[in-house]
């Protein structure tokens, strides 16, 4: 794990974690600290919420655990990357009023500027951008 520290322009910092039900509230905590941290206000509910659905996600891919990387690529620009080592890249789903699963992407697409997902040698990595 790599902790936070004071950005200069660029910043990038990751935390890996098992892949169980601890690994959300963690995710939302690290990411909060993070946002603290560099001095970005005003995103954290929302950047709490999509890491929440991120790694819900991961972690029923994951064997044995996912790694969250948050980043400030370019000024006015907040990142966060999930790793897990499934290769099959999430879809947007259309959840019925009475499903319980099928919403996280929706909620993603509708608090991030942007969100998208790649390929990697050993997985994928789903990703959300935020303006700051």
């Amino acid at each position: 794990m790599t902790r936070p520290s004071v950005p200069h322009q660029r910043a990038r910092c990751a935390i890996t974690l098992r892949a169980a039900a601890t690994a959300v509230p963690a995710a939302r905590a690290y990411v909060r600290v993070t946002l603290e941290t560099w001095g970005v206000h005003g995103l954290a509910d929302n950047a709490e919420t999509v890491v929440s659905e991120l790694v819900t996600n991961a972690v029923r891919h994951a064997r044995d655990t996912v790694t969250l990387t948050c980043s400030r690529p370019a000024a006015g620009r907040f990142v966060l990357e999930v790793w897990d080592p499934s290769a099959d890249l999430p879809e947007m789903g259309v959840a019925g009023p009475l499903d319980v699963h099928g919403r996280g992407l929706v909620i993603v697409a509708a608090l991030a500027d942007e969100w998208g997902a790649h390929h990697v040698d050993d997985g994928k990595v789903v990703w959300a951008a935020f303006a700051t």
